[in-house]
């Protein structure tokens, strides 16, 4: 008789697959295009292992090649897939319209983010409508600890998922910051019911950010606005009314998707 405790199951290789996903994951931490040789370096195996895998990964759309330069680099076709996940089809389904509203009104942009991967990653995004404004890429990865989004996924989210998304973090990126300040932010965020900090990464911009929650009642996502601040007089909405208008378009999503709040 087997013994349950022994996991009896076959395990299977494929060098091919192997290699290939290899090259993906080696090319989403590059900042720029790559050779063939220095994809080789980076990976520790000869050209003449990885050529066909390169190759193949041009021609089905997930490496893009420049003929000027003889670099690759990565596509947004593995984004494009994930997006097409019913989850963030569904989450995105909900939010681009009242996102759509919410940049008209406020001539402010917004964006979307996920956790992702020890990060948060901007899965949906709406430009303002003005003549300026300062806008986040989709795509884009930031951090969970220092960013707005980061601050609201993890004060929301319940003890077990913040244990693993901060043990995600990478080691210098939990240096970074006493896990009593870091508790005393999330604690604030949690009373508060939003985020609203100087960004991290641009002054004069104050980042607002709300949780947006599944039909569990799970925080799923944070919903974003850069606010910039006018001296031209052709401010229309202040941040006060900006933290407002925000917070009811992610109640609008929330029950898009499902959420009903404890009375």
């Amino acid at each position: 008789m087997l013994d349950k405790g022994v996991d009896k199951r076959k395990k299977y290789t494929a060098p091919a697959l192997e290699k290939g996903i290899d090259i993906i994951e080696y090319m989403t931490d590059q900042t720029h295009g790559l050779t063939m040789s220095e994809i080789s370096q980076g990976l520790k195996r000869s050209v003449g292992e990885l050529f066909r895998m390169v190759v193949v990964l041009e021609q089905r759309g997930y490496l893009n090649f420049d003929t000027a330069s003889e670099e690759y680099s990565l596509t947004l076709k593995m984004f494009d897939i994930a997006h097409r996940n019913v989850p963030i089809s569904k989450l995105t389904g909900a939010a681009i319209p009242v996102m759509q509203s919410l940049v008209r009104e406020l001539r402010q942009s917004c964006h979307m983010t996920v956790y992702h991967d020890g990060k948060c990653m901007v899965i949906a995004q709406k430009e303002s409508p003005g003549p300026s404004g300062f806008n986040v890429r989709l795509g884009v990865e930031v951090q969970l600890l220092q960013s707005c989004s980061g601050h609201v996924i993890l004060a929301f989210s319940d003890d077990t998922a913040r244990k693993f998304m901060l043990s995600e973090c990478p080691a210098t990126v939990r240096r970074s910051i006493k896990k009593a300040a870091l508790k005393d932010i999330l604690d604030k965020v949690k009373e508060n019911g939003f985020e609203c900090m100087d960004s991290a990464i641009t002054h004069g911009v104050k980042d607002i950010g709300f949780p947006v929650f599944n039909h569990m009642g799970e925080v799923v996502a944070a919903l974003t606005v850069p606010f910039l601040e006018r001296i031209d007089g052709s401010q229309r909405i202040d941040i006060d009314d900006a933290i407002d208008r925000l917070g009811t378009a992610v109640e609008e999503i929330s029950r898009a998707m499902g959420y009903s709040p404890k009375k």
